[in-house]
Formats: C-alpha cells, sequence, structure tokens
C-alpha cells in the first residue's frame, strides 16, 4: 500500500480557513462582492465556468409573437385543467 501524500480534506479546510480570515468582519454583502470579483479575475477552472454561466445570462433571446395559435401535447388532451381537455383537434 502507497503512502498517501496528498490530503485533499486538509487542503480544503486550510482553503476555507485563510478565506474566512480575510474576511473576518465583513458584511454578507461585502463577501459576496469580493467573491464575485475573485471569480471574475480567477484562471481556476471553477472561475472559467462562473464567467460561462455569466455570459449565458445576457444572452438575448429573440421573441415571436404569434396570435390566435393554440399549442396541444398529448397530455394537454388527458388533462383536467388544460384549457383543450376533452376537445377533438381538427385533422
Amino acid at each position: 500500500m502507497m503512502a498517501k501524500t496528498f490530503d485533499c480534506l486538509a487542503m480544503k479546510d486550510n482553503i476555507q480557513r485563510r478565506l474566512l480570515q480575510q474576511t473576518e468582519g465583513a458584511t454578507f454583502e461585502q463577501r459576496r462582492v469580493a467573491n464575485q470579483h475573485a471569480l471574475e479575475v480567477s484562471r481556476s477552472p471553477i472561475g472559467e465556468l462562473w464567467r460561462a454561466l455569466e455570459r449565458r445570462k445576457t444572452i438575448r433571446v429573440g421573441c415571436v409573437a404569434e396570435t390566435g395559435v393554440t399549442y396541444r401535447t398529448n397530455a394537454d388532451q388527458g388533462s383536467k385543467h388544460s384549457p383543450v381537455a376533452g376537445k377533438k383537434a381538427k385533422g
């Protein structure tokens, strides 16, 4: 059996302890802003993921305006709460 050379939990505990010490006395909002800034400038995988998710929030999706259109699914036809329940589809 190989000797353990890396302790992931000890590393996590050390990082959390250091982060808490850095923001000791800060309000929740101050900590949130500090964490957001750290993610914005981080080159780590979690920073890259955070920025990718933030970019997705700002992507605008085009809207299509339709009037007089009723969409039906198989589930709609059997649902008591569906506005088209019990109506037969034409065609």
